[in-house]
């Protein structure tokens, strides 16, 4: 089987290591924006290094687009030009995947036979087998609700700041020292990369396409010490909560990603520094938790590596050559909602408790902290304004 690896860093590296063990899988092409520069790792002399996207797509003999770039514009013109012509694709891109999913999807159901592999194990959580995990393991079940932590970076640095007292902008210099955030460290900070994890399990699990521009997302930016200090006397820890749910009743889904209260002694309480958790309750398998790397260079690239396997499998055994949909069931995605706004606890620091009380909003107060009785959230941030601390309380 022929490759073209789209990407040299850590993760294209990784990918390039571990299939050094697989010899009937051969890499044809790395795509790589400096061809001058030293890699840290071996590529093998039959494999071409190039610059130029162009090059590779000309090449009618490949088999699967390894796409390890990141970003959504050239990745995914590249991405939707391999899905269109019928090329088997394997991704890490989270982002691209969340922002185009509607367009993937469209692309994939209009192959009406010889549907090309769309596998993105590696999209959400590195190392944590959870979309095999939905697509396969829960395919007789019914996912009910999915949350977790799902950004390593940021539990990195809640982490330090309740067990060190590190403060958050001092973390923030740290972080970027040790390679835990970019230069630009929004994604993380803001919650977005949570996010798109976030709009692809709740895609899974429900059905529903999220728009991720409706979906309330609220980074650790304004978390403090006093923030994990409370939580810490009260027996929680703070952690940034990707979640998304069905109501029961109305059989709306909710999604949000917050700062979170949570028990220390639960999956999430008790993750230690970059760890990701994802946990999900199902109808009939009840409560279940999976913990591991959720990035890194080899948890990440065996996830890829997982997925080329799983394509090579998959050709070896079918004479079409046609693959399953890899967003599990579309017959009642049109019909699922999704509401934006949604009922919880929550702390909050810096609000006027005078406006909490004349606007019916119900809660217990100690100096500049309360914590409030079950409300609206879209009602609780048209009073307290978006510069107060507010922590969702699970």
């Amino acid at each position: 089987m022929k490759l073209a690896i789209l990407g040299g860093g850590s993760v294209g590296g990784g990918v390039v290591e571990l299939l050094a063990s697989h010899p009937d899988i051969h890499i044809e092409y790395l795509l790589v924006r400096d061809i001058k520069r030293t890699r840290d790792f071996a590529i093998p002399q039959s494999t071409r290094v190039v610059d130029a996207w162009e090059i590779i797509a000309a090449d009618t003999s490949i088999d699967v687009v390894v796409e390890l770039m990141g970003g959504t514009t050239l990745a995914w013109t590249i991405v939707r030009t391999c899905l269109e012509k019928g090329i088997n694709v394997v991704t890490a891109n989270k982002a691209m995947i969340s922002k185009h999913l509607s367009e993937i999807e469209a692309i994939l159901d209009s192959h009406k036979s010889r549907k090309p592999a769309f596998m993105y194990e590696a999209a959400v959580c590195g190392g944590i087998p959870i979309i095999n995990t939905f697509i396969r393991g829960m395919a007789g079940d019914e996912i009910k609700s999915v949350y977790g932590v799902m950004n390593g970076s940021t539990n990195w640095m809640l982490e330090r700041m309740s067990n060190d007292k590190v403060p958050f902008n001092d973390l923030m210099i740290e972080a970027k020292g040790l390679g835990y955030l970019e230069a630009d460290p929004s994604a993380d900070i803001l919650g977005w990369d949570a996010r798109s994890k976030l709009c692809i399990l709740a895609r899974l699990g429900f059905g529903v396409r999220l728009d991720e521009n409706q979906v309330v997302c609220v980074g650790i930016d304004k978390v403090g010490l006093v923030d994990v200090d409370y939580a810490n006397r009260e027996g929680r820890k703070v952690r940034l909560i990707a979640k998304a749910w069905k109501n029961s009743v109305t059989g709306r889904v909710h999604a949000c990603v917050m700062p979170s209260m949570v028990l220390q002694g639960s999956t999430a309480g008790n993750l230690p520094g970059a760890t990701n958790c994802v946990c999900f309750e199902a109808k009939y398998s009840g409560l279940n938790a999976l913990v591991g790397s959720g990035a890194g260079r080899f948890p990440t690239a065996n996830s890829v590596v997982a997925d080329i396997l799983d394509i090579q499998r998959e050709r070896s055994r079918s004479e079409s050559g046609g693959f399953s949909h890899h967003f599990g069931s579309v017959e009642h995605s049109n019909k699922i909602i999704f509401e934006r706004d949604f009922v919880a606890k929550f702390y909050v620091r810096g609000a006027d408790h005078t406006k909490l009380a004349t606007a019916g909003i119900s809660f217990e107060s100690w100096n500049d902290h309360i914590v409030t009785e079950a409300c609206s959230y879209e009602k609780l941030i048209r009073i307290v304004g978006s510069e107060c601390t507010v922590i969702v309380m699970l």
